[in-house]
């Protein structure tokens, strides 16, 4: 049973819309009501793929998907939130992308009849290859296999792509690599034997990228690689998708890197255009400065302004022109005015060199050199160890401590009184205990 609008998940996330729903799962639009009302996304699996008998590989996929978002963090890759089982059904909340998918904007494009934008797209790529570098840079690397623009969303706020989608993503020293799993058509040949590495993501980029330009969806391709007819572009785009898309994982780029480095080439370098060699200044064109006596005045300018300027540089400096500015006529200087100009400079009373010198860093303090202690028996104040441990103990004095002490007495032995009979002369005898003997009767 599908989770129905303003229905509540776990008593926290309130469901807002569906999304997308396909064979093995749906997503919801939600809302958090526990954390300021933003927006989510839930993902989760029918009731019919759990009753299904690829119900562990199912249930294994989604837990595989939620283990490798929790990992990562990139602007290009949507963060789980939350993971979350009710029902004996399994849900991840994770952010909401708003926007739509590449492969929408392909199928808008053939409705409309439009072109693609090239440059767009290439960017795209770019940005693409820049979030695959960063997976296969993790320890392991981990390894999409199922990159496609149905699994590439375009954020409607800000233009960014975003690679959705990482329920094959596997580690590429894991076990779970021998698998074949992926779209036919973008798959490359080495994944459809189990045996996927980084450079089949780079081979799915290559055949999304021919995908979004001709607009034609690829199909499986086994003994070549792709050369796809891409009339009206200027060259080089046709050979980065042949190289990316090579039969053997040798022959394609080292590594994502080297394809963005190679489309960022190709973006920033535009088409051959005719080099125009600037125009020769003649001296009708350049101005009056051209002229001889033109130079020879520029040159009395600046002797002049280069001696004033020891005079006055306590001055404030006057503002930069914006631009170059050509005078549209010759000035008028007599030589009159020059000598008076020159007999009110302030020639500086120390050379050009003393007033650049920079004095040497003084010298580094040296530092006081760490002689070990001796511990001879001759040196000043030596003592043996064992007096002074000595000393120590007799300097510690520590305070008494109460203990009561417990006195324990026998009690004193009192035996029973004993009666002696002394034959017939009536003598007896009472012994009461030590020294107390009594003696009654006589002889007769």
């Amino acid at each position: 049973m599908s989770l129905n609008p303003d229905e509540f998940l776990h008593e926290r996330y309130r469901i807002v819309r569906i999304l997308k729903s396909g064979g093995m799962g749906s997503v919801y639009e939600a809302i958090d009501t526990k954390l300021a009302d933003s927006p989510c996304a839930v993902k989760e699996i029918h009731e019919a793929a759990l009753a299904s008998r690829d119900a562990n590989y199912i249930q294994t996929r989604f837990y595989e998907e939620m283990k490798a978002l929790v990992a990562l963090d990139h602007a290009s890759i949507p963060k789980v939130r939350d993971y979350l089982t009710e029902d004996a059904k399994v849900y991840i909340v994770m952010e909401l992308v708003q926007g739509r998918s590449l492969q929408e904007e392909i199928d808008q494009r053939l409705e409309m009849k439009e072109e693609p934008p090239v440059d767009y797209i290439v960017l795209d790529m770019i940005r693409l290859l820049d979030t695959l570098t960063y997976l296969h840079h993790q320890e392991p690397p981990v390894i999409h296999r199922d990159v496609k623009p149905a699994n590439i969303l375009r954020d409607g706020r800000s233009g960014m792509i975003k690679l959705v989608d990482f329920g094959l993503a596997r580690s590429a020293d894991g076990p779970n690599t021998q698998t074949v799993v992926g779209t036919m058509g973008y798959c490359a040949p080495e994944q459809l034997m189990g045996k996927a590495e980084p450079r089949s993501d780079v081979y799915a980029v290559g055949v999304t990228l021919m995908h979004l330009l001709t607009g034609v969806p690829p199909e499986m391709e086994l003994f070549e690689a792709r050369k796809p007819e891409l009339p009206g572009l200027r060259p080089g785009l046709e050979s980065i998708i042949e190289k990316a898309t090579q039969i053997k994982p040798a022959d394609r780029y080292a590594d994502a890197a080297e394809m963005s480095l190679a489309l960022q080439t190709w973006l920033h370098r535009p088409a051959s255009a005719p080099v125009v060699a600037p125009p020769i200044a003649t001296p009708a064109a350049a101005g009056p400065l051209a002229s001889p006596r033109g130079k020879a005045m520029a040159g009395t300018f600046v002797l002049l302004a280069a001696l004033a300027g020891f005079g006055v540089s306590q001055m404030p400096k006057a503002k930069a022109p914006s631009q170059a500015l050509v005078p549209t006529a010759s000035p008028t200087v007599s030589e009159a005015t020059l000598q008076a100009a020159a007999k009110h400079l302030t020639l500086p009373t120390k050379s050009l060199k003393e007033v650049t010198y920079k004095a040497p860093p003084p010298p580094p303090r040296p530092q006081p050199r760490y002689e070990a202690p001796s511990y001879s028996n001759q040196s000043a104040g030596y003592q043996p160890a064992r007096v002074t441990y000595r000393r120590q103990r007799a300097a510690y004095r520590p305070e008494p401590v109460y203990r009561p002490r417990r006195v324990y007495r026998q009690p004193a032995y009192n035996p029973p009184p004993v009666q002696v009979n002394m034959g017939g002369g009536g003598i007896q005898a009472q012994i009461n205990g030590p020294g107390g003997i009594q003696i009654r009767g006589g002889f007769r």
